[in-house]
């Protein structure tokens, strides 16, 4: 079964997506461009060098400092053992009315759920070898101090999920203008592994073309310092919990965020992506592939 997206693009996270509840909506969004594209087409890039946010170089005197969100997204290792990354193309959800509608559920002043942030990146997309329906992917963004804290508050709402799963269905049916159709079936909160901050599990059912498919979605969120970071992991509705991967992606995100530090914001761009570089040496992206990315719903 293939369930397109209304312009054929690559699965990707939702543009200006700071602040936590539109964070929260990428996973859905994503599943929109389902079928939208073939890994192979994104495999010709090269990865690019990147800063890294241990470098021991100091940056020149009185040049700005500041935290670059690339340096937090989900890179290759054992988190994506038998999966491969490939450059994700996020499509552009403007986010604002739906912010409104979650401050609406949530039962917050709309004030409390903003979309304020100073730099963001979406990481790769990863896809399984085995299965492609099942994907991670990864967003970094940097906030201030205070949206960080509006954030935390928001967390700790009880109808937290349920606001967010809501939301996430109307923006996704929205991207897809009407082609696929959404249904939450469940939303609910878990124990986050050790080192995340919150644990979001979804279950939905998407209908298109009289097929209907589920899907469940684990959102994992890191707020540490002024960098908020989610990763999902998409699969096929009934698949087991991948407990022991979201601890691995947990690890590392956990120990990225407790080595936060500072470096020249020259050249930091407010939106980025895809961290290309994350895949490491070339021959790693060139490498053959005969698996689209979410071609099969």
């Amino acid at each position: 079964m293939v369930m397109s997206a209304a312009d054929g693009r690559r699965p990707g996270a939702a543009r200006r997506h700071g602040g936590l509840m539109a964070m929260a909506m990428v996973a859905v969004v994503a599943l929109s461009a389902c079928g939208g594209g073939d890994a192979s087409s994104a495999a010709g890039s090269t990865p690019t060098a990147a800063a890294s946010a241990s470098s021991g170089t100091p940056p020149p005197a009185g040049q700005e400092l500041g935290l670059w969100p690339d340096d937090y997204v989900l890179t290759a290792g054992p988190a994506t053992a038998g999966f491969r990354g490939v450059p994700a193309e996020a499509p552009e959800v403007e986010m604002d009315g739906y912010l409104t509608a979650a401050a609406e559920c949530l039962g917050v002043p709309a004030g409390d759920v903003r979309n304020e942030f100073d730099s963001t990146s979406d990481g790769l997309t990863f896809v399984n070898g085995s299965d492609p329906r099942v994907t991670i992917t990864s967003t970094a963004t940097i906030v201030s101090d205070e949206q960080l804290a509006r954030d935390l508050t928001l967390m700790g709402n009880p109808r937290f999920a349920e606001c967010s799963g809501e939301v996430q269905m109307k923006v996704a049916e929205a991207y897809t203008g009407g082609r696929v159709e959404y249904d939450l079936i469940e939303a609910k909160t878990l124990p986050p592994p050790a080192g995340a901050t919150f644990h979001l599990q979804l279950s939905a059912k998407l209908r298109s073309g009289g097929v209907t498919v589920e899907r469940t979605i684990e959102a994992l969120h890191f707020l540490v310092g002024r960098v908020e970071v989610a990763v999902t992991h998409t699969s096929p509705g009934g698949a087991t919990e991948p407990r022991g991967r979201l601890g691995q992606i947990a690890d590392q995100i956990s120990e990225k965020l407790r080595r936060q530090q500072p470096r020249s914001v020259e050249g930091r761009p407010r939106e980025g992506g895809p961290a290309v570089q994350a895949l490491g040496p070339s021959d790693r992206l060139n490498a053959p592939s005969s698996s689209s990315v979410g071609s099969r719903a």
